[in-house]
């Protein structure tokens, strides 16, 4: 057992120290996809052989080993080659790629299409200092047009070519490995979890309808809204105006114009929650049945919370779209009108889905994109 474990260890060496002398030749004066230097270490976990199961066979025929370690190794030490630069003689990489297939990584599957040939290598991405950043699957896979050994070869041969070209996408689209990238000022290439980082302070603008509900009944609202927030503070000015019935004939217009300030709470990289309160202003004209028209205004403290979800669509312009759902309680909801011998209520509770979009004012810091916001 100790000599097997030797072996295995001096193996993956050397074929390390191949893949780097391979790399540092054939890269030199190419251009890369990242400028950084990596170094490929392959670890075989089955003696080079991969064990298949086709499901036609039977059970006594099922068991066929498949030598795939150069075809990993070449295919995985070419996909390093076009993204990174190997490191100079005498220096340690930036980054060092790990990768292991075992046994059980290697499969064929029978489906409505056909049987297909799976891989999925572990992918282990370190730095020089041993600290890992990320753990990469890219599965590769291809159709099994025969049983035959050299078509379970070949079929498993694309499969892994398949697996290697899916590393670049595995490894600009994992948050850990872009997360490390932004902290040294790397641009992931073709990421789809980067966003513009959407700034220390934004401006924002929305519109949206909802309802008034009052002691009498409900009434439907428009408002706008605009504002600044940070990542942990909003403050903003709100106008809504609705019209609700009095009586039979009758009815009630309002306008409520206010200044809200509250603390922002993010729950992920979208989803944030909002909450505070200020102090508004609510004006109007009550015009009863068959009599003359009431103005009216009044000033009432209010308190709102607010769920939000930001969106940036991939467009050029660092602008993020917003949605979402705001709650909005006011404290002096009543007022007397002497001339009609009533107590009326004006406000009462809202709510709005509202639609909206945010542009930020200062940058922030570089790996601001994959923070909560």
């Amino acid at each position: 057992m100790p000599t097997r474990r030797l072996s295995s260890a001096a193996l993956a060496a050397c074929i390390g120290v191949a893949c780097a002398a391979r790399a540092e030749e054939a890269t030199a004066g190419r251009s890369t996809v990242y400028p950084l230097t990596a170094r490929l270490l392959f670890l075989t976990q089955s003696k080079g052989c991969f064990r298949l199961y086709p499901a036609q066979q039977p059970a006594s025929n099922r068991i066929c080993r498949i030598p795939l370690t150069f075809q990993t190794r070449e295919a995985f030490a070419e996909a390093l080659r076009r993204l990174f630069r190997p490191p100079e003689a005498g220096r340690e990489p930036d980054l060092l790629f790990e990768i292991s297939v075992a046994q059980s990584d290697a499969v064929t599957l029978e489906g409505l299409q056909g049987d297909r040939s799976f891989v999925t290598p572990i992918i282990v991405v370190s730095t020089s200092e041993d600290a890992e950043v990320a753990r990469l699957r890219p599965q590769g896979s291809s159709d099994l047009l025969g049983l035959g050994r050299e078509s379970i070869q070949a079929a498993f041969g694309l499969a892994v070519k398949d697996s290697a070209r899916l590393l670049e996408h595995e490894f600009s689209n994992s948050e850990d490995v872009v997360r490390w990238l932004l902290a040294r000022n790397v641009k992931p290439v073709g990421s789809t979890v980067t966003w513009p980082p959407r700034g220390s302070l934004v401006g924002f603008f929305d519109g949206g309808a909802g309802a008034m509900h009052r002691t009498d009944g409900f009434a439907p609202t428009v408002m706008a809204r605009l504002g600044i927030a940070g990542r942990w503070f909003a403050v903003q000015a709100t106008a809504e105006s609705w019209t609700a019935p009095l009586d039979k004939e009758g009815n009630i217009q309002a306008t409520d114009v206010g200044v809200e300030l509250g603390p922002v709470v993010p729950l992920n990289r979208n989803w944030e929650v909002r909450a505070g309160g200020g102090l508004h202003s609510v004006w109007g004209t009550l015009t009863p049945a068959s009599r003359q028209p009431y103005d009216y205004s009044r000033l009432t403290p209010t308190a709102f919370a607010a769920l939000q979800y930001t969106y940036w669509p991939g467009w050029k312009s660092p602008a993020r779209l917003r949605f979402g759902l705001e709650v909005r309680e006011h404290f002096s909801r009543n007022a007397n009108f002497p001339a009609l011998q009533r107590m009326l209520s004006l406000v009462d509770t809202s709510a709005s889905i509202f639609f909206g979009v945010e542009v930020p004012f200062f940058s922030a810091p570089p790996d601001a994109a994959l923070r909560p916001e």
